[in-house]
């Protein structure tokens, strides 16, 4: 059990950006590694297959809206490819955040959340 939790604190690590508040940082560390190490690995299993067979793009052939996503700049968007499977796709990216860019910047995040309820809220033009 102490194996799996050290793992997920380093795993998690690795989504949070390096000059994150030390006192945000530990809380998020401490949050994700209390919580049980089989539903973790179930759901990064999951996550995993879905990615590896092609699952996980094929769920967006039966949506047919706009994505609108609010994003970290810590990795680069494949847009080409969200937009071959999504179809209508925009992404919001916010400079300096990571995984958990709204407990790190709400002040950038909350407005970057209304602007894509504004955008999928616009009706198309008929």
């Amino acid at each position: 059990m102490i194996a799996a939790r050290t793992g997920s604190r380093q795993f998690v690590a690795l989504l949070i950006y390096p000059d994150t508040n030390a006192l945000l940082s530990d809380w998020i560390l401490a949050d994700i590694s209390a919580a049980s190490p089989t539903v973790a690995l179930s759901a990064m299993n999951e996550m995993t297959n879905q990615y590896v067979t092609g699952e996980a793009a094929g769920i967006f052939k039966e949506i047919h809206i706009p994505i609108v996503t609010v994003n970290s700049a810590l990795w680069s968007i494949n847009f080409e490819a969200n937009k071959r499977h999504m179809g209508p796709f925009e992404a919001i990216v916010l400079k300096d955040a990571d995984h958990f860019l709204l407990l790190r910047h709400p002040a950038a995040s909350n407005p970057a959340l209304a602007k894509a309820i504004r955008v999928l809220s616009e009706k198309p033009d008929e």
